[in-house]
């Protein structure tokens, strides 16, 4: 089955303040392109088989279908909906940061 891909503007904004600060730290856009390219075809092979990622191990994120893809230091936080046979991405976030939190602040904007 192929699933279409939605990517949040909450999402698109933390890889463009990823993908500048990458490129700010290492003063290489060949290094930050790498990166984003990176980003991007993690997402893309969310088309197929999004549930190979089990749902998170918390009561709120896992009540909302939440599921995490890994790049490097990143967490790709999204959910599947069987029905539509979509996978929305909510956030892209350093994997040392509250993501809890700042999927939860989002959610409830």
């Amino acid at each position: 089955m192929h699933y279409e891909i939605v990517v949040t503007d909450p999402a698109v904004e933390d890889m463009v303040d990823i993908i500048g600060y990458i490129q700010e730290l290492t003063q290489s856009n060949e290094i930050a392109n790498a990166y984003m390219t990176g980003m991007l075809n993690t997402i893309k092979s969310l088309e197929e088989m999004p549930n190979r990622f089990q749902i998170v191990d918390d009561p709120e994120l896992s009540q909302l279908g939440i599921r995490y893809a890994h790049y490097k230091n990143y967490i790709i936080a999204y959910s599947v909906a069987e029905a539509s046979a979509k996978v929305e991405v909510y956030r892209i976030l350093y994997s040392g940061s509250d993501i809890r939190s700042r999927i939860l602040e989002n959610d409830s904007s």
